[in-house]
């Protein structure tokens, strides 16, 4: 019967899904680091603050600091960090490397999660990692004490998007112009009142004449942005835009659905970006004017992956 067991066991995996397999690093000790600077510490202090993570490596101080871990032929890798403040290149950033001499920066994606108690939670995901065999993570200078952010575990995946990979949420529902970089245009309104035309919408921004009219937004390397909008008699369009600077705007490539019909003669239509240019922080959504009524296009959603 044992022998029976072991035939079976040995041809489940000759399959292609026993070579597939995930480890975790619970940076429970420095030991586990292949290299790092002398103010990485190991904190395993006010761990109800952490997910209950007794083990975590961070910056004692605020001068730069680094810690370089060993991929084992991992394709791709999971960190959960911590931190009281958004993880982003700004204050954290990661290099690949084959040889652990010459590094390479690498991009990281960002999925967010605010606990009920303690810090946020950000699991940074870093892919294509099959050409390097470390990973390098930096914290840059800080302006005053910083002991975040705190790498808890690190996750290692020998098969590609075992990990998704999504940016920070921000959400528009075009309630107000709180999230208007520079506040809205002045021949743009507010309304809040829900309308069938727009699916029932919370909020939606419109014209007051017809007139080439534009909102910007202030959103760093933007990986995806899709909009909801509502046209009249087939009128109405939205193009977006990306900047570095707040300056010489370039169009970027958007894919638009085929009018769903929502209410009498408008209906909605569902706008996907994605192609963004390296470096851009700055996103402008503009309405062309088009010879119609006013008020087509109404902007009701945005969501900005980034």
């Amino acid at each position: 019967m044992k022998k029976i067991f072991l035939l079976l066991l040995l041809a489940l995996c000759a399959t292609p899904h026993c070579f597939a397999a995930e480890t975790t690093s619970s940076l429970d000790s420095l030991g586990e680091l292949v290299a790092k600077s002398e103010n990485i510490v190991l904190y395993d202090n006010n761990a109800g603050n952490f997910g209950w993570d007794e083990g975590r490596i961070g910056r004692d101080g605020t001068e730069p600091a680094f810690a370089t871990v060993r991929t084992n032929g991992a394709q791709e890798l999971k960190l959960v960090a911590y931190s009281e403040a958004i993880v982003e290149e700004e204050n954290f950033v990661c290099y690949a490397s084959k040889d652990n001499e010459t590094f390479v920066p690498v991009k990281y994606y960002r999925a967010f999660n605010e606990p009920k108690i303690g810090y946020s939670v950000y699991e940074l995901v870093i892919k294509d990692l099959s050409d390097y065999q470390y990973v390098k993570m930096e914290w840059k200078k800080a302006e005053k004490f910083s002991f975040l952010p705190q790498i808890g575990e690190i996750h290692f995946s020998d098969t590609a998007d075992t990990y998704q990979a999504d940016g920070l949420l921000f959400f528009e529902d075009f309630m107000n112009d709180s999230l208007m970089y520079g506040g809205k245009s002045w021949n743009l309104r507010i309304e809040t009142t829900p309308a069938a035309s727009t699916l029932g919408d919370a909020g939606r921004i419109l014209r007051v004449y017809d007139l080439t009219t534009s909102v910007k937004y202030k959103i760093k390397n933007p990986l995806r942005l899709w909009l909801q909008y509502s046209i009249m008699d087939g009128f109405g369009e939205v193009k977006v835009y990306a900047s570095s600077w707040d300056g010489d705007y370039k169009e970027v490539p958007s894919q638009k659905t085929a009018p769903v019909h929502a209410q009498n003669n408008w209906s909605v239509v569902y706008l996907t970006a994605e192609d963004f240019p390296d470096g851009t922080e700055f996103i402008k959504l503009v309405i062309p004017a088009h010879g119609h009524a006013e008020w087509p296009p109404m902007l009701s959603k945005m969501e900005v992956y980034y």
